[in-house]
């Protein structure tokens, strides 16, 4: 086992990363009625925190943040009643953050003047998302994953771009995953007054 890189875990990315985590994953757990699932995050959790101790593997924790993050602004919207433009600001600023967290995480060679266009593009997608799938009656879970899906694969897509690896060959399993995904969330939705 590799020793701790203090350095690296006390990282203005990780500080942040904690900081939306903890808020995150309190807003889940006040919002989610089923124990079993409130289990099923809190491990999954634990084993994200884990990755990003053991492995520095901090593109897992990212994922469950943002989920967490959306599951929460929805039910913020619907349970509490914050008016839309709070949420709509909250899902702008924190779709932005995760985005460029990520690419922070990466180090990838994208030029800032890019990824700042890609950061601001993506957080307008998901707010577009968000927006669009309010008036769907299907369980907050479900919404969330679905833009969690649509984050994967845009920013795979665009670290293929960047990357001149733009062929068929690559980016079939990323819209394969996304169709799958999007199909298996369709299908198991638990569709609200039907």
């Amino acid at each position: 086992m590799k020793p701790i890189n203090w350095k690296n875990i006390l990282s203005w990315q990780n500080i942040t990363a904690a900081l939306v985590f903890a808020g995150s994953l309190y807003g889940f757990l006040n919002f989610e009625s089923s124990w079993i699932v409130r289990i099923a995050v809190l491990i999954l959790s634990c084993f994200a925190i884990i990755y990003l101790f053991w492995k520095n593997y901090f593109e897992f924790l990212i994922l469950v943040i943002y989920f967490l993050a959306l599951f929460d602004f929805y039910n913020l919207y619907f349970m509490i009643g914050l008016p839309l433009w709070a949420v709509m600001i909250f899902v702008f600023f924190v779709s932005a953050g995760i985005i460029y967290l990520y690419f922070a995480y990466k180090k990838n060679s994208i030029e800032n003047k890019i990824a700042l266009f890609y950061v601001v593009f993506f957080a307008l997608i998901a707010l577009e998302i968000f927006l669009s799938l309010i008036p769907w009656p299907a369980d907050p879970k479900n919404k969330a994953m679905i833009i969690l899906s649509v984050f994967y694969i845009f920013y795979n897509l665009i670290l293929l771009k960047e990357k001149n690896e733009w062929e068929l060959k690559k980016i079939y399993p990323y819209l394969i995953i996304m169709v799958v995904i999007i199909v298996l969330v369709v299908t198991t939705i638990k569709w609200y007054g039907y």
